[in-house]
């Protein structure tokens, strides 16, 4: 075991000998992470070690301003509930950015953390480029901003972030001009990433978030979409790969991009042809013929489109809420309502 290395002499004298004293209690590099899809005893027995290395570490987070969630468990087979720690402030009613918008009443503003162990994961480097100063005043850097990267000793970085969920497009967009500015952000982060040779290698609606709160359990709210206010953004970069050369990885990842747009704007090419067309060439498989879009070409090939768009148009009121991939047609807002839960309240502040 090393010196804990803090900021000053008592705490690294303190959480040295404290370390020590507890008997290292300390998980390393992946087994901080547990799967969730484990036989129940597995995931249990993991989640526990994970949860007693936060534990230990929750005075330490609390000396820096942050408060951790409190982890109950609520009985055999059952998942294991994160709550709000009632000796944390209370929630912020109008927060500014970085941090999400309130969407109910009912939930609090929390931040989380990813680890790296002394030798630099790929995560960590690529989190430390996105968070640059260059990088941060690129206009398509739509990747999940850092509050603060805090140092544990030599072997253990927590990165924290503010929590932006992934809800990204779970709710109600009222207009054309919403979904694509919803789709230009998402594309502009990928061309982001692909001009840094970054590939992102987990391209699923989870990993990109909102900067709204809201209850799980509402689906479709409506309202949250206001230009001037939302933001999107891209995170979980734990999959991630930095390439030294462009090639297929590009193609292959707008792909899946083009995948992920399916469900929710496929609908679109029913107002917008040229926008199924973009989807379909998104798509294309390496047998079939024609060019496959890289990151750019697609962002080119999108803002083309808006471009052609008339102010009436952008400002056209949609209809449908996802496509449906097994039928092959699209789903409309009073097939699929509304949903909120009994005990929701809406604030006016979003």
């Amino acid at each position: 075991m090393g010196i804990i290395w803090l900021d000053s002499l008592f705490t690294t004298l303190w959480w040295t000998w404290n370390f020590w004293w507890a008997g290292s209690p300390l998980l390393i590099n992946e087994e901080w992470d547990y799967d969730p899809n484990a036989e129940p005893d597995a995931f249990l027995k993991d989640r526990e070690k994970a949860d007693l290395s936060w534990n230990y570490l929750r005075p330490f987070f609390r000396s820096r301003g942050y408060i951790l969630y409190l982890n109950r468990f609520r009985g055999e087979n059952m998942p294991m509930l994160w709550s709000p720690d009632p000796a944390g402030p209370p929630s912020c009613t109008a927060p500014a950015h970085p941090y999400a918008r309130r969407a109910f009443t009912n939930d609090d503003e929390i931040t989380f953390f990813t680890v790296s162990g002394r030798e630099a994961s790929t995560e960590l480097q690529i989190i430390r480029m996105l968070n640059t100063k260059s990088a941060r005043k690129d206009h398509r850097n739509h990747t999940i901003p850092v509050l603060e990267f805090i140092s544990f000793g030599p072997d253990w970085v927590f990165v924290v972030m503010p929590r932006w969920p992934s809800h990204i497009f779970f709710h109600d967009f009222g207009t054309i001009a919403e979904c694509f500015q919803c789709i230009e952000a998402l594309l502009e982060a990928f061309d982001f990433l692909h001009e840094h040779k970054i590939e992102h290698n987990d391209v699923l609606a989870q990993n990109a978030g909102i900067n709204v709160i809201t209850n799980d359990n509402a689906w479709y709210l409506e309202g949250l979409r206001d230009p001037l206010r939302v933001r999107f953004a891209l995170y979980d970069f734990g999959h991630s790969l930095i390439h030294s050369v462009e090639g297929r990885w590009s193609t292959k990842e707008m792909n899946q991009v083009g995948r992920m747009f399916n469900i929710p704007f496929r609908h679109l090419q029913a107002q917008i042809p040229d926008f199924g067309l973009l989807l379909n060439d998104l798509q294309r498989s390496e047998e079939e013929e024609g060019v496959r879009l890289t990151a750019r070409l697609a962002l080119q090939r999108f803002q083309e489109i808006k471009l052609s768009l008339t102010t009436e148009q952008m400002q056209s009121p949609v209809h449908d809420r996802v496509w449906d991939r097994k039928r092959g047609q699209a789903v409309s807002k009073m097939d699929r309502p509304q949903q909120l839960p009994s005990n929701f309240v809406k604030w006016t502040e979003v």
